[in-house]
């Protein structure tokens, strides 16, 4: 009798097993689990990567509170419009300024004469003056907040030929000259 007794336990341990392969198999739909849970994690990356999109199109609106550059040439028969490309190649072109924007304007001196970058305002006081530049290749940056009033721009040593107009842009003319774009 006791043959039976052990042969009944095999069997009982042969259930054992089976329940434990049972059990492998549930660890397997836990495992298929956890993959679904990393495909949901997947998709969170997608969401940060819009934010990340998000954070890009802000840094785009905040360049415009950054300084923009204008660049000049300075010889003395005229000044000579670089940068931005609606000036390039202008002779004494016409500043077109954003009131209350920062600027940098750089000029080059391109023939080696002695020249200066002043702007004065409408009743003829300077408002802004830099020192003589003679050397050939030479530059000269000036950084300043565009303000009404700003209205000519020339050189000291060459008034008449290098001389040019400066227009100040109210935020009202700014929203007008600006094109507006519809979305679909």
């Amino acid at each position: 009798m006791e043959e039976e007794d052990v042969e009944e336990e095999e069997v009982e341990d042969d259930d054992v097993e089976e329940e434990e392969v049972e059990d492998d198999d549930v660890e397997e739909e836990e495992v298929e689990d956890d993959d679904v849970e990393d495909d949901d994690v997947e998709d969170d990356d997608v969401e940060d990567d819009d934010v990340e999109d998000d954070d890009v199109e802000e840094e785009e609106v905040e360049d415009d509170d950054e300084l923009r550059e204008i660049k000049l040439g300075a010889r003395v028969e005229r000044w000579i419009g670089k940068h931005p490309e609606e000036i390039e190649e202008e002779s004494n072109p016409t500043l077109e300024l954003e009131e209350g924007q920062e600027y940098s304007l750089t000029w080059e001196n391109l023939d080696g004469v002695g020249h200066n970058f002043v702007i004065e305002d409408e009743d003829g006081d300077i408002v802004i003056e830099t020192d003589i530049l003679m050397e050939d290749g030479g530059t000269q940056t000036v950084e300043f907040t565009a303000e009404s009033g700003m209205a000519e721009y020339y050189c000291r040593p060459h008034p008449l030929s290098m001389r040019g107009q400066i227009e100040i842009l109210s935020e009202n003319e700014q929203n007008l000259e600006k094109p507006k774009t519809s979305e679909t």
